[in-house]
């Protein structure tokens, strides 16, 4: 069996074809049309036709109403989109949708940072921040699938205005976009290669976002003090340099207390790929469900 795996951004859209059994085959991108998901479906319609799969799973930022099954992404401009519904009938194959953290959370739980954990806090930085949670080995989404939100909780009072209509979001000051903001336009990879080749500059500009996100860290942990944190998202890439800094970070924000926190920082294992699997993943389950 063959299915598609889609990870849709703010910014961007990742596919790839996963095979039941060769794993992941092919990938491809292209950049999001914000506000306009039916352009959406039909471009992710097409790519899914050339790849001659049985169905399709797609991972979406912002929060997927399972009720109503409407989706609704102020990073997109999406306020209660029928997404399903509009790429079902533009590809002509089954397709199931979900929180694209929660997809990608099940990708490291499968075989990743969260393999045999019980009790963890997972966290995509991208365009926004997206987060899910793992409580006693199973996911937890509240009673409409919309929890677990770490992007949209208030660490600024009062601070800038976030594209949900809140002032001072997480994701405000500790996503990829947020870096990329803080260093004058410079994409987040040049502020780490800049950061690690001696650029003063981009070191410090590197200090205040992990600062940023320790701050998120400390509610985290305080509302969960979960066995681990795994990052993930487009800014993991930078390994090892990320995880230590907001490692660092957290403890400073916790007056260097690492008895208060017994838990560990990990970064995902499938990194920025985590999306696209699980969300393969998630079609793969469904469509054996339904066909069994």
């Amino acid at each position: 069996m063959r299915f598609a795996g889609v990870d849709i951004g703010g910014t961007g859209v990742k596919m790839a074809l996963v095979d039941g059994e060769k794993g992941l085959l092919e990938r491809s991108s292209f950049p999001s049309f914000h506000g306009d998901s039916e352009k959406m479906a039909q471009e992710i319609a097409r790519r899914v036709k050339e790849m001659q799969v049985d169905a399709v799973g797609i991972g979406t930022a912002g929060s997927v109403h399972l009720d109503t099954g409407l989706v609704y992404a102020s990073n997109m401009g999406w306020w209660g989109v029928p997404f399903r519904k509009q790429l079902e009938a533009a590809c002509g194959l089954p397709v199931w949708v979900d929180n694209d953290a929660q997809c990608a959370m099940m990708a490291e739980v499968f075989d990743g940072a969260l393999h045999n954990v019980r009790n963890a806090v997972y966290l995509t930085f991208g365009t926004g921040v997206g987060g899910a949670l793992l409580i006693e080995g199973r996911p937890w989404r509240a009673s409409n699938n919309v929890a677990a939100e770490f992007g949209h909780m208030i660490t600024h009072a009062g601070g800038l205005v976030c594209a949900c209509k809140r002032r001072g979001c997480f994701e405000m000051y500790a996503s990829a976009s947020a870096l990329r903001r803080m260093a004058g336009g410079l994409d987040p990879e040049d502020v780490f290669a800049g950061a690690q080749a001696g650029d003063g500059r981009m070191q410090r500009i590197l200090q205040d976002y992990y600062r940023e996100i320790g701050i998120g860290m400390v509610n985290v942990v305080s509302l969960f003090n979960p066995d681990v944190i795994a990052l993930g998202g487009g800014i993991s890439a930078a390994g090892d340099v990320l995880l230590h800094g907001v490692e660092d970070a957290f403890y400073e924000q916790m007056s260097g207390r690492r008895d208060f926190f017994k838990g560990e920082f990990r970064l995902a294992r499938h990194r920025n790929s985590a999306g696209v699997l699980g969300a393969a993943m998630l079609a793969k389950f469904h469509f054996a469900e339904e066909n069994a």
